[in-house]
């Protein structure tokens, strides 16, 4: 992280954005193998017992499912909205001129972060008094502040 910076630079491509889509939908695998598999126990059970216990068997894993379904639905939407923003990225971060495209401005603050701003830098042991002199130079004349 560069002295000058209020947050580390976190490059994000457009291929890194899919590739975590595509993360998500890998991990969906195992629940649904894990909803198949509840829903063949069930069967089994339903089949296995008679009377009373019937009813309270039928409906065991409904909450289960419910969730696991909810779950597999949002992770889905969650991809897709991954997917889109990547496209997205993909569209606008290379030619766009107006505004400039990410790449472009992403090059720009890489290279003024590299040469300091175009400022001249300040001594290590500078006081107090010469960074506000500093910092005042910076500034156009009407915004500078007073020394009387």
């Amino acid at each position: 992280m560069y002295d000058n910076q209020l947050f580390e630079y976190y490059p994000a491509s457009s291929y890194d954005i899919k590739a975590a889509a595509e993360e998500t939908r890998g991990r969906l695998d195992a629940v649904r193998t894990v909803l198949a598999e509840l829903e063949a126990d069930h069967r089994q059970a339903v089949a296995a017992v008679e009377g009373t216990l019937e009813d309270s068997v039928h409906d065991a894993p409904t909450d289960a499912v419910t969730r696991s379904s909810g779950v597999i639905r949002t992770a889905e939407y969650a991809a897709a909205c991954l997917e889109l923003f990547s496209v997205a990225i993909e569209q606008y971060n290379f030619d766009h001129t107006e505004p400039k495209s990410i790449s472009k401005l992403n090059l720009e603050y890489s290279t003024a972060v590299s040469n300091g701003f175009g400022l001249a830098p300040l001594p290590d042991d500078a006081t107090k008094e010469q960074v506000e002199e500093y910092s005042d130079d910076e500034l156009p004349p009407a915004t500078r502040r007073s020394t009387s």
